[in-house]
């Protein structure tokens, strides 16, 4: 197993001379199995190993032993290795993320952290997973039920890049789960085991448990199959990305925040290269690619067989529209007609009026947006462990001095965001939109708090965390909201 993981890391360029090698280390059968392997590969590729294991807090007693665990086979092994302790329930708790995408955030932020720490100028610091086939199957059958295009077929890569720019590895996509035990066997080696793998909650633990296994009983190389597949899907990937690069370079016209293609020429491609440079081209305005899907690639597309002054929204603020014999993709502000739209969206709350309610308990401070509702606003004192925050669905209570300088009554606007917790982690609201299964029609009409891009409070929904009452808490704001879309 040994030559075929350093074939397939000389293969893939994963590892050089010199790295520095930082291997997520929970414990369990893949992660020890990826040590033991890295460990004998610095017999033949001069790096530098390290371990981080990450104890997320969520199974007690059996949490803690796998990190004793962890530490005890590093210390074996001369490999340096770190505990870094977190407490997902609590972070689950101030932030309403669900305890496998909470552990996953904080478990990142710990390897990040350390990568911060490691890097030098000069010094390649890369992390080490243990994904292999089978977590790749399940990868690409999630990505499949999701409805994705070749992108998300293609699964995890070899070697790629997180949000924050760190280089992540996976040096065993090569072989399978069995692969992984039978080393472990064949060298006597013991791991842990995480209960909470064998539970379905979770959707990819069902694919991994339920499903899998059924596709194997139909062929025992079924996910032998699916990461084949995934590979060849790269390589169309790649070319057609690589033939997409030449037409943009050769027919898209490029601006600030804005890009344009003739529609005839546009039309002359193959349609799956018409969608490669709908995509380019959506990638450039947006200056980013999460979040840009299948789906607005296709409706861009589709104004190209529509009238001329016909338009569509989309993420981060974007707007697609057929000028004549033209398809254009550009920011919102590039339009005047939009910006007088938004100013007229936006009503600011001032300082001056909130001091007025503060003096004045007995006023309420009234502002109706038309057909998207009313707000009204009083101020209350408060009493922390005798007084009862309101429960009603459409009225929401907030520290009032975490509102003094004034705020915005306002709608959707690109790159708004939630702050989360303590720490300043974000959420960007399209994606909480997307988690409460807000309708896309609707997310255009709901009135936001808001402070620049920071949303503080989501009416019949989420507050941001910086405005929540606390322990000193001194007066409230409290926030009615009535009519509207809700």
């Amino acid at each position: 197993m040994l030559q075929k993981i350093f074939c397939y890391v000389q293969e893939q360029n994963l590892i050089q001379a010199e790295d520095h090698i930082l291997l997520g280390l929970s414990g369990g059968a893949d992660s020890v199995c990826l040590l033991l392997l890295l460990k004998e590969l610095q017999e033949r590729i001069p790096f530098t190993l390290e371990a981080i294991h990450v104890e997320h807090g969520i199974r007690g007693e059996a949490s803690r032993q796998d990190a004793a665990f962890s530490l005890e086979v590093c210390k074996r092994l001369s490999v340096p290795c770190k505990v870094v302790s977190v407490n997902v329930p609590s972070y689950c708790k101030k932030t309403g993320l669900g305890t496998e995408e909470a552990a996953r955030i904080l478990r990142y932020e710990a390897f990040g952290n350390r990568c911060m720490e490691l890097k030098k100028p000069g010094k390649r610091v890369k992390i080490a997973l243990a994904h292999h086939m089978e977590d790749q199957s399940e990868t690409v059958l999630f990505q499949l039920l999701r409805g994705c295009g070749l992108a998300g077929l293609r699964g995890m890569e070899p070697c790629a890049l997180d949000i924050n720019g760190n280089s992540l590895i996976r040096p065993l996509l090569c072989v399978s789960k069995a692969d992984i035990l039978q080393e472990l066997k064949g060298r006597g080696q013991e791991y842990c085991e995480d209960e909470t793998n064998s539970s379905n909650d979770y959707s990819r633990n069902y694919i991994r448990n339920v499903v899998l296994p059924h596709l194997k009983n139909v062929n025992p190389q079924a996910v032998a199959h699916i990461c084949e597949t995934a590979s060849r899907v790269e390589e169309a990937y790649e070319y057609i990305h690589g033939k997409g690069e030449i037409l943009i370079e050769r027919l898209v016209e490029k601006g600030e925040h804005c890009a344009r293609i003739e529609v005839q020429a546009l039309r002359e491609q193959p349609k799956l290269l018409q969608k490669e440079v709908i995509r380019e081209m959506l990638f450039y305005v947006a200056g980013k690619k999460k979040d840009i899907t299948a789906t607005h690639v296709e409706s861009t597309l589709g104004l190209a067989e529509c009238q001329s002054g016909k338009k569509i929204r989309l993420p981060y603020g974007m707007e697609a529209r057929r000028e004549f014999q033209t398809l254009i993709v550009a920011r919102d502000n590039t339009s005047d007609q939009n910006t007088r739209a938004r100013s007229l969206d936006s009503v600011e709350v001032t300082d001056t009026q909130l001091q007025y309610l503060l003096k004045n308990p007995t006023e309420s401070l009234e502002i109706s947006l038309g057909e998207n509702g009313c707000f009204r606003f009083s101020v209350k004192a408060w009493q922390w462990g005798t007084d009862e925050i309101p429960k009603k669905p459409y009225t929401k209570a907030v520290d009032y001095d975490k509102m003094r300088g004034g705020f915005s009554l306002r709608f959707r606007r690109a790159g708004d965001y939630l702050v989360l917790d303590g720490s300043g982690h974000r959420k960007k609201l399209k994606e909480y939109f997307i988690a409460e299964k807000i309708p896309v029609g609707l997310r255009d009409r709901i009135p936001l708090l808001a402070k620049g891009q920071e949303v503080l409070v989501v009416p019949e929904g989420r507050m941001g965390h910086g405005v929540r009452v606390t322990e000193e808490t001194q007066w409230i704001l409290e926030i009615s909201y009535s009519g509207g879309i809700f």
